[in-house]
């Protein structure tokens, strides 16, 4: 009797062993089918956000349909970049830095790269790679980007659209001094409203 109940024993631990394993295996498969679940949305999302971005290329900026399909073509190459080197690895942030942050001014903008060395309007919040860290740019509202250009002292700052200069030409014709002194109130008058119209259309 003492064997069958150890035998007994043996083949409920054996069937426990089996279950705890069986349910491991399960485990780890539902971890692994969130994680590639998780990767396939991540993926959706990115392409869709790349073709969406486009489309919207096409729609608002006015630019060129072959513009916006090359422009269309480096994002998809990006993309297929950080997929290829999986994006918890230093090679691939590294390589998306890289991309996001050349020498002609580009930022990223949801995925996708827009050009800046002509200035621009952030209107919405955008990260920026930064020496050191990563920089936050729109966060509390449209942002403008600008140029900058050294003037002929050599400092750098704002390049501006230039200025127009105004003349005001005041023809009078007066018989004598006397009359030409009555004239100065008209003048001034004249010279006071045409500075208040201009600072209007500032």
């Amino acid at each position: 009797m003492r064997t069958g109940v150890a035998a007994l024993r043996q083949e409920f631990a054996s069937l426990s062993a089996v279950s705890r394993s069986f349910g491991q295996d399960a485990r780890r498969s539902l971890v692994g089918l969130e994680t590639e679940t998780r990767t396939a949305t991540r993926g959706a999302r990115d392409l869709g956000r790349v073709f969406t971005g486009a489309l919207g290329d096409i729609a608002s900026s006015g630019k060129s349909l072959k513009s916006v399909l090359q422009s269309l073509a480096v994002d998809l190459a990006k993309l297929a970049t950080e997929n290829l080197l999986g994006n918890g690895s230093g090679g691939a942030n590294a390589l998306t830095s890289l991309l996001n942050a050349n020498a002609n001014g580009n930022g990223p903008d949801t995925g996708r790269i827009r050009a800046f060395a002509k200035g621009g309007v952030l209107a919405s919040p955008a990260l920026f790679p930064m020496r050191g860290g990563t920089g936050l740019a729109g966060e509390a509202g449209p942002e403008a980007i600008m140029p900058l250009a050294r003037g002929a002292d050599g400092r750098l700052g704002v390049a501006g659209g230039g200025t127009n200069n105004v003349s005001v030409t005041f023809n009078v014709t007066a018989q004598d001094v006397e009359s030409f002194k009555r004239s100065e109130g008209q003048i001034a008058a004249l010279l006071q409203r045409s500075l208040n119209h201009g600072a209007r259309n500032l």
